[in-house]
């Protein structure tokens, strides 16, 4: 519907012309002076036709007295939001210092911001605490299946009370989006959930599991530093009865300079520097057990995604379903190194003045006395180095939302217009 309302600009039919003639019409040049005309008070004013949309949002889409300005497009309904429910069981794996900590939580954040998701994160060395003396090795007792004797929950670390509780703790977390679900779909007054735009709605659960200490747990079939680590994991998780979908994520980093950035934060967040000659003693240590994925066939029927010097090159298999493809997407634009955003509000609208939420009003004259300064600050501290404006320009990038209260709000901020209008090697058709 949104597509089709979009692009239904392009073609047109005059008057006379029958359904199945069309007429070709240019495309414009896109400007943001240029979409802020097209959507002006005067033609918000003529109403549209939302005919595909719900009952109860057309009150929100068409103009009436208390709102002369409504959005162009109605918010989204619960029944269409979510991912119906499914469960997923992240692992994140790999050497020493590629930031699979970090990684792991700005993945949550965005699971639960962006996609309503359930997340909590699962540190497998709070399960494996460390000991006195040398680690002890892997036993082939350690891996399910091998002794009847031999739970298949116990045979995921060397000490089977805590393996279970890891493992417990993932169930209860897992099994509580049925909870969640029940009460989210009797949903009222007098039974609120903790949020309200959980209404009808269960976007299901995602437990991330990491190490904080890699070489602590490196001998925990949890840190699936093995191949029959991994294996056992998968076969543990399956055997709980509930539906679960286990996907492996590999950290690699063999950049020089990835890693040299990498230690410089890590030696500012800890209490002792670390140097790169101790960083390359505890990868040769580490290495002599660890066992990335193979890519033999042996772990086909697996699900996993190895990230190489973070997006230069990434390896899927098995990555199927809405949001598996959202984690792939997300984790393939992640980088370690700093970027500035400037974040800003827009300004005052006409319905601030009337004491008025929602719409699509236009800036009032201290909304516009603000876009001009905001232009001017842009002009002199984000496009310029050092706030000189003989200095070097920045590149940056320009983000607004659809409606016009923040585009006339950057409408001061350069921005350059595509071509100038005019189309080269393309034509509208193809395009199209």
């Amino acid at each position: 519907m949104v597509l089709k309302r979009f692009f239904g600009w392009m073609r047109r039919d005059k008057p006379g012309q029958s359904a199945g003639q069309k007429e070709e019409t240019p495309l414009p040049a896109f400007s943001l002076d240029a979409y802020s005309t097209k959507h002006s008070r005067g033609q918000s004013q003529q109403g549209s036709s939302y005919g595909n949309l719900v009952k109860s949002q057309r009150d929100l889409a068409n103009p009436s007295e208390q709102n002369p300005l409504p959005t162009d497009v109605a918010p989204p309904i619960a029944a269409l939001a979510g991912n119906i429910g499914e469960r997923h069981v992240l692992v994140f794996m790999g050497h020493p210092h590629v930031g699979k900590q970090s990684t792991a939580t700005r993945l949550l954040r965005y699971l639960s911001y962006f996609h309503g998701a359930t997340c909590k994160r699962f540190d497998v060395c709070e399960y494996d605490p460390p000991e006195a003396g040398p680690p002890r090795s892997r036993r082939p007792t350690d891996s399910p299946g091998v002794s009847p004797g031999v739970s298949r929950a116990s045979s995921l670390g060397n000490k089977p009370s805590q393996a279970d509780q890891l493992l417990a703790d993932l169930k209860e977390f897992l099994l509580g989006s049925e909870k969640d679900t029940m009460l989210n779909m009797k949903y009222s007054v007098e039974n609120e959930v903790d949020d309200p735009r959980k209404k009808h709605v269960d976007s299901g659960r995602v437990a991330i599991l990491f190490a904080s200490n890699c070489e602590q747990v490196l001998h925990n079939n949890w840190s699936g530093a093995s191949k029959e680590g991994r294996r056992a994991i998968y076969d543990s998780l399956q055997a709980l009865g509930i539906r679960v979908k286990v996907i492996f994520v590999e950290i690699i980093c063999t950049n020089a300079a990835m890693q040299a950035e990498n230690l410089r934060q890590l030696s500012e967040s800890a209490a002792e520097e670390v140097t790169a000659e101790q960083y390359e003693q505890k990868v040769r240590k580490y290495v002599r057990a660890y066992v990335s994925v193979q890519r033999d066939g042996s772990e086909d029927d697996l699900s996993y995604m190895k990230m190489i010097n973070y997006g230069e090159k990434v390896i899927t298999n098995k990555m199927h379903g809405y949001l598996p493809m959202r984690i792939v997407q997300f984790l393939s634009n992640i980088h370690t190194h700093k970027h500035v955003i400037y974040l800003t509000r827009h300004g005052q609208s006409e319905y601030n003045v009337l004491g008025k939420l929602g719409g699509n009003p236009g800036l009032s004259a201290q909304g516009q006395m603000y876009a001009e300064r905001l232009g001017k600050f842009a002009a002199e501290h984000i496009c310029q180095e050092g706030g000189d404006i003989a200095g070097e320009v920045v590149p940056a990038r320009l983000w607004t939302s659809s409606l016009q209260r923040t585009i006339n709000t950057a409408r001061h901020i350069a921005h350059p217009v595509i071509n100038n209008g005019l189309w080269e090697q393309m034509s509208n058709r193809v395009y199209r």
